[in-house]
């Protein structure tokens, strides 16, 4: 079985070009969790806006990641021609959605779809769609029910943007979790040896963030099906993991005017409290847009409400493909 998952993850995986391995992993990441995450806003997900934001998080410029997106998608045809064992795995994955032949024919024309649209011009007709579109034109020729394709598309890009195999067998149906926040270390640029100045004044408001965040997550993942309970501290009932959250930066491009952008990265890691094994990892990009002149404190309440949501749905992707 992991070998199998294995497969499917190296089938979601960019062959390296000229960065090192770790590099290659990490734009697999922050890219399908572009693309997940865009596909679960209530916006539209144009293609030029994805590509500039996958090319902010991975600091390549847009015709490198055009290049890296089509790789990813040529290793993916390779093995659907060659019906690897990857290929059939990921087919019988999507059974949970809907029958095989439609699966495989929703993710043929997505792909073949999503192909076209990057080798074309940004300029061009054709060269800035909008991938909702993409996903329900294949759900459609597919004949899929309405919002089988975007489920489909978003359980394959959540499991492709985790960089540990999932442990498939003996995961309980529902699971127990101690949770953890936790600020990394914040990195300073330093003026002088004695004046030290932090790179975002934003970041100063991380140490806020965990006592808010942890009771809003611990009372959100309550609500997930597949999560029995979450609590904050040891109790009677020994938890099966521990999930901890790693704050690692935040930014507010707040500055007084009528729109701001708060940006806040994580890292979000399973581990199993049998034998200390980290089962799960991956990172976590939660953006909050407000145009109306309404201000929102990223040490609030309302927007730790907003990142909890966003962790639990990663888990529950996670955990719905066990």
């Amino acid at each position: 079985m992991i070998k199998t998952w294995i497969g499917i993850l190296g089938m979601l995986s960019l062959p390296a070009l000229s960065l090192a391995q770790a590099n290659d992993i990490q734009f697999r990441q922050l890219a399908l969790l572009v693309l997940e995450q865009r596909l679960e806003q209530r916006e539209g997900a144009m293609l030029n806006g994805v590509l500039n934001q996958i090319s902010q998080e991975t600091h390549l410029p847009d015709t490198e990641t055009r290049k890296r997106l089509v790789s990813l998608l040529d290793s993916l045809e390779t093995q659907r021609r060659e019906k690897s064992a990857g290929w059939k795995a990921l087919i019988n994955l999507g059974k949970k959605q809907a029958p095989s032949k439609g699966v495989e024919k929703f993710l043929r024309q997505l792909a073949d779809d999503a192909r076209k649209a990057l080798l074309s011009p940004p300029n061009r007709k054709g060269g800035d769609c909008d991938l909702k579109t993409l996903v329900a034109d294949a759900e459609q020729n597919a004949q899929l029910l309405p919002g089988q394709g975007k489920e489909l598309a978003l359980q394959l890009l959540s499991l492709g943007s985790a960089s540990t195999v999932p442990r498939l067998a003996g995961v309980p149906q529902q699971v127990r979790l101690l949770v953890e926040v936790l600020n990394a270390p914040v990195e300073v640029v330093s003026a002088t040896a004695d004046s030290p100045i932090i790179g975002s004044g934003a970041q100063t408001k991380l140490p806020d963030i965990p006592q808010l965040l942890l009771p809003s997550l611990v009372q959100d993942l309550a609500t997930s099906p597949r999560i029995k309970s979450a609590v904050e501290q040891p109790s009677a009932q020994l938890p099966d993991y521990r999930l901890v959250v790693t704050l690692a930066d935040l930014q507010d491009s707040y500055n007084g005017g009528p729109q701001q952008q708060i940006t806040l990265t994580a890292q979000l890691a399973l581990i199993s409290l049998k034998n200390e094994e980290q089962v799960y990892q991956r990172p976590l990009i939660v953006k909050r847009y407000t145009s109306t002149g309404k201000v929102l404190d990223p040490a609030s309440a309302e927007f730790c409400k907003e990142v909890a949501t966003e962790i639990r749905h990663a888990l529950d992707a996670y955990l719905s493909a066990r």
